[in-house]
Formats: structure tokens, C-alpha cells, sequence
């Protein structure tokens, strides 16, 4: 059968996935997409043995890592094999999402009618613990403001899109570069978006094109706040979050805006960790750490 979208190759990171749900990821994505590269960061032989089997179809490549470089090396990976491979388009997927029947095909038309410059565009996705749907950001007066989605499921100018869902042209990568491997987990998205708008690139949120997904390893509905949904992460992932929002700082070309935003993102979740989440002196740690090595300039992987 035909892919819908031939020249798309589609990228999965994957790290100790749920069997069913990576099946169901995969099934979903074969027709859509030209190829899929499936990288797993290092889960061990008996889950790499199992993605082996998941990968009979002679339009998946399976790259299994021998350990965890990050989510940033695994999609730099899967980046390189799709230029040698001549993919005019890459989709980046985490493990836990699942795009439409139509949502390639949605995302590819939606870029390739835009007028600007288009670094990215991503889907609105719904998280599929809590039901609630995604909303677009945009900088607006000193604050990142959450975007509806407009009626008529167009496209919306967005500052920043999640790297699950996210379809780039080949020939951006090759301009703006690949994701910043330093960074490990946490922001790579957020620094390879501003680095793209740096570039005099834009980028697009598309309403039609919907996908499941799920944010963290659970979520807390906050009354006080309209009922948003106040996802939280295994400790480590504070420690990162923090800790590469530190080291984006540093970054020339990261918008004053942005700097001010991401250290009020940090003292958001820190008072959220004190307040509503389980084990919160752990996460409060893993966040001071993350500040001193923020402070000292120190990339890569967590190694204390």
C-alpha cells in the first residue's frame, strides 16, 4: 500500500515502551509516512528484542542504542539517516502519542500552502489522561499566553511547538541545525523552535490535525486555576527542566521575553511541587541541583 505522505519519514524515540501502545503508535503511522525510523535510548536487549519484532515492515528501520544519550541524540540519529535516505520532510514522535488517520497528510498540506517561512508545524493534541486539549502559545505582554484553538480548525502562529508531532522540512535542519544534543531531555524543542525563530523562521500550530498524547507521568487539576491540568515527571525530569532553562539564558539569541518566561516557569513549578505534588522534597533537591549546575555552565546527562 502507497504511503499518503512518500516523502515523510517519520522519527520514534523510544525508552522502555509499552508494548501495545508503540504497536498501536506504529500501526497508525505505516500508512501515513514514507518510512519510520524506530530508535530506542538504551531500554536493555529484552525490550530492544521486542521493538525488533514490532519492526518487520521493510518500511521501518530499527536503530537500537546501546545506552540513554538523550532524547536529543536519538532524534539527531534518526535526522541523519532521513537526509542520507533524500526525505524532503522528518516527523518527530515520542512513544506515547497517537496522531489521526490524518494527521501526516494535514500537517504536510498546512506547510507546504504557507506563505512565510516555515520552520515547523505541529497538531493539537489532546492528553489522554485528563482529556484536555492542547492550546498554542504565543509571547504577548511579558507573558506566554495559551491560545483556543480557532473555529474554523486553521492555522495558528505559535511560538513554540512540542517536539511530538512536529514536522520540519529537511532543508530547515540543514539551516537552523539539528537539536542541541547538550541539553540531553527537557527544552530541546523549546531552544531548536527559538533557534529556528532566530533564523527568520515561523512556526505553526494546525487545528485540523489532532493527535493523542500524554504529558508526564500523571496530572493534578488545579480549581483555583480554572481546572488546568498541573503535570508532573519523575524528579530527575525537574532537575533538567530546571537546569536547562538556566543554561538557555545563556543563549544570544534567545528573546529577553523568553529568558523572563523560563525563570518564571521555574518558580511556577517549583511552588507547585511544594504545594500539590508527591515527594516534594526530592523534586525540590533534584531543582537545586539543577540551579547549581545551571549556574555552572555544565551539560549532558545527570551523573551524581
Amino acid at each position: 500500500m502507497k504511503a499518503a505522505c512518500p516523502n515523510v519519514c517519520a522519527i520514534v524515540v523510544t525508552y522502555h515502551p509499552q508494548q501495545v501502545q508503540l504497536a498501536n503508535l506504529l500501526t497508525c503511522l505505516l500508512p501515513q509516512v514514507g518510512h519510520i525510523v524506530l530508535i530506542d535510548n538504551g531500554s536493555g536487549k529484552a525490550t530492544q528484542d521486542q521493538l525488533q519484532e514490532l519492526s518487520q515492515s521493510s518500511h521501518i528501520s530499527f536503530l537500537p542504542q546501546s545506552d540513554n544519550g538523550g532524547i536529543a541524540k536519538a532524534q539527531n540519529t534518526g535526522i541523519d539517516f532521513a537526509l542520507r535516505q533524500g526525505f524532503d520532510y522528518i516527523l518527530l514522535m515520542d512513544q506515547d502519542s497517537l496522531p489521526q488517520a490524518d494527521t501526516v497528510a494535514t500537517l504536510l498540506t498546512a506547510i507546504i500552502e504557507q506563505q512565510h517561512p516555515t520552520a515547523a508545524v505541529g497538531p493539537c493534541f489532546v492528553d489522554q489522561r485528563t482529556g484536555q486539549q492542547s492550546h498554542f502559545v504565543r509571547f504577548r505582554n511579558g507573558m506566554l499566553r495559551r491560545q483556543p484553538p480557532p473555529i474554523n480548525q486553521g492555522i495558528i502562529a505559535t511560538d513554540f511547538l512540542i517536539a511530538s508531532g512536529m514536522l520540519i522540512p529537511a532543508n530547515v535542519l540543514i539551516t537552523v541545525g539539528k537539536m542541541d544534543e547538550r541539553l540531553f531531555i527537557d527544552h530541546v524543542d523549546t531552544e531548536w523552535c527559538l533557534r529556528a525563530a532566530a533564523s527568520g523562521y515561523f512556526l505553526f500550530g494546525v487545528t485540523g490535525a489532532k493527535m493523542l498524547h500524554e504529558l508526564g507521568e500523571g496530572s493534578i487539576k488545579l480549581r483555583l486555576f480554572g481546572n488546568r491540568s498541573f503535570p508532573h515527571h519523575n524528579p530527575l525530569r525537574y532537575y533538567y527542566g530546571v537546569r536547562n532553562s538556566l543554561l538557555m539564558l545563556r543563549r544570544h539569541y534567545i528573546p529577553a521575553s523568553w529568558r523572563f518566561a523560563l525563570l518564571l516557569r521555574c518558580l511556577f513549578i517549583s511552588i507547585g511541587s511544594l504545594v500539590f505534588l508527591p515527594r516534594k522534597w526530592l523534586r525540590i533537591k533534584m531543582m537545586g541541583i539543577g540551579i547549581a549546575d545551571g549556574l555552572a555552565n555544565r551539560h549532558g546527562p545527570f551523573t551524581r
